[in-house]
């Protein structure tokens, strides 16, 4: 087997529906932007690079302030409820929460860095972090210098720059979308409507939770799908444990809703001429209530602080 021209220069950038990574060969930079499905594939000839600049970004107070914020919620969630299933997820989210925020502090400061040539300027993800950008030079600039050669400074005195330099049009980010704040408004109006059913049962509102949990369930897949085009990664990374515990709500739901046509049947093998009514089917008991009420509130809460401070 042929031995590969490349040399990795930077771990995996990851996101939620792929990567980015990079990769040296002896005459160009190669880019690779993966999202499972495919591959995207960028080459920058060592000849052809002008500049590689490093942009220190500002720290993230507020986003520690957020997962701090998160970290207590969880606690206090972790201590209101009885259920051990509660409990365990309570922890995870902590544990996720505290994990984020003691990693965020260890990889350092934040950096943007950009690569320049004659007719591109283009974002490197891959490389996000102060410390990972110096490596990065100390490895890109002795390789760019052996094919470009190195600028003498007696020459380097002899360039003339134009008066008014031509400067590229800054490029116009992407405005996040608003899917994570919809969804955690929807969160709120189930866990408002998972409480009255439980608190008013001959409302009959156990029956529009079907639509209303189906209806989380295509917000938060959507929203999922739409995270690439969104520079914002704390208020997605709560979307991961709410996927469990809305699995498990679906779950009871379906439980009960089962058990409540099981009496039907029943009722009906029996002849009886009244056979069980909607209002005597109840989605949630006191307890589930609490606890799939309990974490909505949680996550609701959170993810608009999350996506208000990360905006």
């Amino acid at each position: 087997m042929a031995k590969s021209i490349y040399t990795r220069l930077t771990g995996r950038k990851r996101t939620l529906i792929g990567y980015s990574q990079l990769w040296l060969a002896p005459d160009h930079l190669l880019l690779v932007q993966s999202t499972r499905f495919s591959e995207r594939y960028q080459r920058f000839s060592l000849a052809d690079i002008q500049a590689v600049i490093v942009t220190e970004l500002p720290e993230q107070m507020a986003y520690q302030f957020v997962v701090l914020a998160a970290v207590i919620g969880c606690v206090a969630g972790f201590l209101s409820v009885s259920a051990m299933f509660g409990k365990i997820v309570f922890a995870a989210m902590a544990a996720i929460a505290l994990g984020i925020m003691i990693g965020n502090i260890a990889l350092g400061p934040r950096c943007r860095c950009h690569l320049q040539t004659a007719v591109s300027y283009e974002r490197l993800a891959p490389v996000r972090r102060v410390r990972a950008a110096r490596v990065f030079l100390q490895k890109i600039i002795p390789v760019i210098e052996t094919v470009q050669g190195t600028l003498a400074p007696d020459r380097a005195a002899q360039i003339e720059f134009p008066a008014t330099p031509v400067e590229k049009p800054p490029a116009v980010p992407d405005a996040p979308g608003y899917l994570p704040e919809i969804l955690c408004a929807v969160f709120l109006l189930n866990a408002a409507l998972i409480a009255a059913s439980v608190r008013f049962p001959r409302a009959q509102l156990s029956s529009v939770l079907f639509t209303t949990i189906f209806g989380e369930i295509v917000v938060l897949i959507v929203s999922l799908a739409r995270s690439r085009h969104d520079k914002r990664r704390f208020v997605y990374a709560l979307m991961i444990p709410a996927i469990f515990c809305i699995v498990w709500d679906a779950v009871q739901l379906g439980t009960s809703f089962f058990t409540w046509m099981n009496g039907i049947a029943e009722s009906a093998k029996r002849g009886e001429q009244t056979p069980p009514s909607m209002l005597a089917w109840v989605a949630f008991s006191q307890t589930q209530a609490l606890f799939a009420a309990s974490w909505r509130v949680a996550v609701a809460a959170l993810g608009l602080a999350a996506a208000w401070f990360e905006r």
